[in-house]
């Protein structure tokens, strides 16, 4: 089998789903953290992402079903996609040796399939990206290096049915990588302290969407990896102990010890929600190294205001994976680069628009007296909105003619061998 390198997302444009149309969004080399007002769009972007992570192991309706929606129910929102047929994904990732995979794909909300998908792959000895696999639905054919498959109607990716090998040879490394990548999505923005009580059985390499499989993960995770676990809470909780006991049918006990004197073992039906969501954060570095993006959604939810920026920073710098986050709480904004904070907002026709916090001047100029939670907390929400549209124009002005491109040739490729994908993608036109 080829080595794989493990892929970083660089950048997203997503089509097509509730408020998110071209909707364009950039991510920096670790974590990201999404501030906005309630309503601008935050929670749909982990979900929009969270379908990838469903395309990606060929599995579109369940991602429907798990959250028991009806699939109409997501169309876009907007004036120019109300009703679009389909929501489609642009997506920029990065090895660590700076080999470029453009992935791109729509999937029909009518048909429940793929419309279409596309690879590009850009290596660092290449002037320009090639076009090492696509599929388009009209004539239900796979163009994959020299080869040619037809009559199919793939429901998620052709990774999800083809081994890369088979697909194209030339690029099994990189197709291998997509094809771990994807599925490493891990969402845990329906994370419920009651689903994390209700006890599991059975051996999980993570929590579960909603934490329902925590006592099973804890359970099959190492004497090592269990206790980091419990040095992780310890610098925030008075823990002493973590145990993890299985019983009949697989079922598991989770019980925790406090460090006070003449307290006895605590089960996990009567511990705080603000501990199991704590206890849920903090196995996040032990996910398997399959973990490539953890999405949290309003992460500060039940969490001491005292330790929460720290705890958060502690779970970012120790986990391998990217992590995007949505939060209310300037006090943990306060805690971040500007580079990694984005506003989120609304456009005049509701369309989810982003901005970078460093893209703003009025706003880095606030960085002077305050961090930027402050300036956040103490600018109104119709300023910031005003910001993030003031630079969104800009920035769209500033790629309309890669965009153009894009739209007419349905890629994501360089328009010219001094452009590289990267370029595109950082919206140099």
């Amino acid at each position: 089998m080829a080595s794989v390198e493990k892929l970083k997302l660089r950048r997203m444009i997503v089509s097509g789903f509730k408020a998110l149309e071209d909707f364009d969004l950039r991510f920096p080399d670790g974590l990201i953290l999404l501030i906005g007002a309630n309503g601008s769009g935050k929670s749909s972007i982990l979900q929009a992402l969270t379908f990838v992570k469903y395309f990606a192991k060929g599995q579109t309706k369940q991602f429907f079903n798990d959250r028991h929606w009806n699939i109409a129910a997501v169309r876009g929102k907007v004036s120019s996609s109300r009703g679009s047929p389909q929501f489609s994904v642009k997506l920029l990732l990065e090895t660590s040796k700076g080999c470029e995979i453009a992935w791109g794909f729509s999937w029909g909300y009518n048909t429940t399939e793929t419309t279409s998908e596309s690879v590009w792959v850009r290596r660092t000895s290449d002037a320009e990206p090639v076009h090492v696999l696509s599929y388009n639905r009209m004539t239900r054919t796979i163009n994959a290096g020299n080869s040619t498959i037809k009559g199919l109607t793939p429901e998620g990716t052709l990774l999800a049915t083809f081994d890369p090998e088979f697909l194209n040879k030339d690029y099994t490394r990189e197709l291998e990588s997509l094809k771990r990548w994807g599925p490493g999505v891990f969402s845990l923005e329906l994370l419920s302290p009651s689903s994390m009580r209700a006890g599991a059985r059975g051996i999980h390499t993570d929590i579960g969407f909603k934490g329902e499989r925590l006592g099973g993960f804890l359970a099959s995770l190492s004497p090592e990896a269990k206790a980091r676990v419990v040095k992780r809470l310890q610098r925030f909780y008075p823990l002493e102990g973590l145990e993890t006991t299985r019983k009949r049918a697989g079922w598991v006990d989770l019980q925790i010890s406090e460090s006070f004197e003449n307290i006895g073992p605590v089960n996990a039906a009567h511990m705080s929600d603000g501990f199991m969501r704590l206890l849920g954060l903090a196995t996040i570095p032990e996910f398997s190294d399959e973990a490539s993006l953890i999405l949290l959604d309003e992460v500060e939810d039940g969490i001491d205001p005292h330790i929460l920026p720290k705890f958060i920073n502690s779970i970012a710098k120790e986990s391998p994976a990217q992590l995007m986050i949505t939060s209310h709480s300037p006090l943990l904004v306060n805690f971040f680069e500007p580079k990694q904070i984005c506003f989120i907002a609304r456009s005049r026709d509701g369309r989810s628009l982003s901005a970078g916090f460093d893209e703003i001047s009025d706003a880095t100029n606030g960085l002077e007296y305050m961090g930027a939670g402050e300036v956040w907390a103490n600018t109104s929400s119709e300023k910031i909105t005003s910001w993030v549209r003031a630079a969104s124009k800009h920035n769209n002005e500033k790629i309309q003619t890669t965009r153009k491109f894009v739209r007419d040739a349905a890629e994501l490729k360089i328009i010219s061998p001094k452009n590289r994908v990267k370029k595109f993608m950082d919206g140099e036109s």
